[in-house]
């Protein structure tokens, strides 16, 4: 009874991975289905962002730092972020279409936020996750991601923007196929992620060690050494001895 038992256990097991096989679809469709969620999460962030407008930090930015001001470039943000790819944004569309049309503000954050999720997914497919594994996941991300305000503020540019460009180098980086042009590559998304803010600096540490561990210290060194140089460099001249910030500390 029980070897008949076994067997029949066995046939069914058989029977339903070959059912499975006959049924699943192709992992080539998957990257073909994300783009479709992509496209449905634009859709839903909009809408669900419609009702924003500027507020806060984003008027400072338009008041406190006008792009001809060095120190607009230069100066930290609420004594913590160096955030000179965030003025050159805000300066540049204010000068455009001044404050008539937030959703243009917004649209680099929402490029941002699905740059992130679709480098992420490539990081995952990397790692030799299943592409339909790596797509389920990485759809949660694409809906509710870094939080709703990262999402629909247009200001947090500057949050999705350094972790966007910072998985951009981090692919790069650790690609199967290294090569010089690639890193290069990654080595400019990295800077302009260090340029939107203080995540770009956590991103470029991330690098770092992800590299040490699959290509070695010279590989490491070359992506965060000129980032960590460029950075040290304002935080000793600029950001150094900043008057501590109630939620944010000292820089």
């Amino acid at each position: 009874l029980g070897t008949g038992w076994v067997r029949g256990g066995t046939m069914l097991t058989e029977r339903v991975e070959q059912s499975l096989k006959v049924v699943s679809l192709p992992e080539s469709w998957a990257r073909h289905v994300f783009i479709g969620v992509l496209v449905i999460a634009v859709v839903v962030i909009y809408a669900a962002g419609s009702h924003m407008y500027f507020y806060s930090d984003e008027w400072s930015l338009f008041q406190h730092r006008p792009l001809a001001s060095l120190s607009s470039w230069l100066d930290p943000h609420n004594q913590v972020h160096w955030i000179p790819g965030l003025v050159a944004l805000y300066g540049v569309l204010f000068n455009l279409v001044g404050v008539d049309y937030y959703w243009l503000y917004h649209l680099p954050g929402v490029a941002m936020h699905l740059l992130a999720a679709w480098m992420l997914r490539e990081v995952m497919v990397h790692a030799c996750a299943d592409e339909w594994t790596a797509t389920a996941c990485v759809t949660i991300f694409a809906f509710y991601g870094t939080g709703a305000q990262n999402i629909m503020w247009a200001i947090q540019v500057g949050y999705t923007a350094s972790l966007a460009m910072g998985l951009v180098q981090l692919n790069c980086a650790t690609h199967p196929v290294p090569t010089r042009r690639r890193d290069l590559a990654g080595l400019v998304a990295g800077a302009v992620a260090v340029a939107f803010g203080g995540i770009g600096v956590t991103m470029a540490i991330v690098v770092g060690l992800a590299t040490l561990v699959l290509r070695g210290w010279r590989a490491a060194f070359f992506h965060t050494a000129p980032l960590g140089v460029a950075y040290l460099l304002w935080w000793f001249n600029f950001a150094r001895g900043g008057v501590a910030h109630p939620d944010y500390g000292t820089p």
